[in-house]
């Protein structure tokens, strides 16, 4: 690895806080015994580490005489006292007697980037969290949503049915369709002038095909509408117009669309107005 490499690289940072493997630091130590380059930056490490230990006033470590001294060459087992290593021992780089300071400054950063690393990683996590408990409450909010409206349709439906105002007019299967069980009714209040229809139990009528509804006045059929058997968002009944003075109701399947006069031999159901 190329000098410029080998500084960019942080391992220096890393030796001068003791981080390093023995043969790393062997490594190290050689590198900046063949290289001025290299013993340079090292002095320049320590030196900005612990100016920045000095600028914020931070008391040793215990225990920072022991690691002096070992740096240095004068720790138990190191060197001999004059400063001159024995022979065989590794060349160690230029140390300043505050080296304890860089341990410390880098310790810090490593400490605040360990720190950083794992709040990021904490705050990923809760905004993960959020984002699910979020969703959650869409989807709750939204079935809130569809028992309140179906709440509101079985309402309003039975407010009819205990509206003894309204007469249940029940139409049976008539016609070639009477051998069915096939039932509609048509709930008709004179008092206030509505008209509700319930399907009940009529089929789907055949592709192309629609129901229509007839009220019976003065035994002519007059045209209430064409309805599908399939209930409405607003109200499990479905309103249909009000016709005065009708005897009868009845349920023809017409083109879709419906007709003008009904076809009598496709008259599904059929109910007396009492």
């Amino acid at each position: 690895m190329k000098t410029n490499e080998y500084i960019e690289s942080g391992i220096l940072e890393l030796y001068v806080f003791g981080k390093l493997t023995p043969a790393e630091e062997q490594e190290v130590v050689a590198r900046a015994a063949q290289d001025p380059a290299i013993q340079q930056e090292l002095s320049r490490i320590e030196i900005a580490f612990e100016q920045y230990a000095l600028a914020y006033g931070i008391p040793p470590p215990p225990g920072t005489l022991a690691g002096i001294l070992r740096e240095t060459g004068f720790g138990s087992g190191g060197a001999a006292t004059d400063g001159v290593t024995t022979p065989g021992a590794a060349p160690v780089p230029p140390s300043n007697s505050g080296s304890w300071w860089s341990y410390l400054f880098a310790g810090l950063l490593i400490a605040s980037a360990v720190g950083a690393y794992f709040y990021n990683n904490e705050l990923n996590e809760r905004e993960g969290e959020l984002t699910e408990r979020t969703e959650q409450l869409a989807t709750l909010q939204n079935d809130c949503d569809e028992v309140r409206a179906e709440n509101a349709r079985l309402e309003s439906t039975l407010s009819v049915f205990r509206n003894t105002d309204y007469s249940n007019i029940k139409m049976n299967a008539t016609g070639k369709y009477e051998e069915n069980a096939y039932i509609a009714s048509v709930f008709y209040n004179p008092n206030d002038r509505t008209a509700y229809l319930d399907p009940l139990s009529l089929p789907q009528p055949p592709t192309g095909k629609q129901y229509q509804l007839w009220a019976i006045v003065n035994g002519a059929p007059v045209d209430m509408g064409v309805f599908d058997t399939q209930i409405n968002t607003d109200t499990l009944l479905q309103q249909v117009p009000y016709i005065a003075e009708a005897q009868a109701f009845a349920v023809t399947i017409e083109d879709e669309g419906g007709v003008e006069s009904p076809t009598l031999e496709e008259m599904i159901v059929v109910g007396n107005v009492s």
